[in-house]
């Protein structure tokens, strides 16, 4: 996961900044600090994480770079649920708004979990169920969704991310 971050690191610096107008150059800096965010997340950086994930383009609506962000705020003991509620992109998958439902409370685990995904959509929904129980000290509960991923690929997000979890949670009970 360090030369992962190292290549976002890269990518970062190598993106030109963006001039004042220039969206497109601006999009390349969210999707490159996004990418440095995510490694953060899984290093267990929550503090860069945060940083690098408020990083965005004004029409941006990637959930995952919202949900670290505020999984990062909470970490940290900040309070996520402003950017969340800010920040989540209104015109989203099924299984976003969900979670963004069972975090706010208005949805349950259930109906989460009853909902059709596709295969990489029930990887990100076990991501963040896991990170949810984590949140409430729900430490089996996380480790089983973090498990639950069948079929996710190598190089996912949820894959990346739910084995560094699994990682903390092991190192933590021992």
């Amino acid at each position: 996961m360090a030369a992962a971050r190292e290549d976002c690191d890269t990518a970062v610096r190598a993106t030109p900044a963006p001039e004042a107008d220039d969206d497109q150059a601006s999009r390349a800096m969210a999707i490159a600090r996004t990418c440095r965010g995510i490694m953060e997340f899984a290093i267990g950086d929550f503090a860069a994480a945060a940083a690098d994930l408020k990083a965005r383009p004004e029409n941006s609506s990637d959930p995952n770079r919202v949900l670290l962000e505020y999984f990062s705020l909470e970490r940290l003991g900040q309070d996520g649920w402003a950017s969340l509620q800010r920040d989540f992109p209104a015109r989203e998958s099924l299984w976003g708004p969900r979670i963004a439902g069972l975090i706010g409370g208005s949805s349950s685990e259930a109906e989460v979990l009853n909902e059709t995904y596709s295969p990489e959509a029930r990887c990100l929904v076990n991501l963040y169920l896991g990170e949810w129980h984590l949140q409430r000290h729900e430490f089996d509960k996380a480790a089983q969704s973090f498990r639950k991923a069948p079929g996710c690929p190598v190089d996912s997000v949820a894959t990346v991310i739910g084995r560094a979890e699994l990682q903390r949670l092991e190192s933590e009970v021992k």
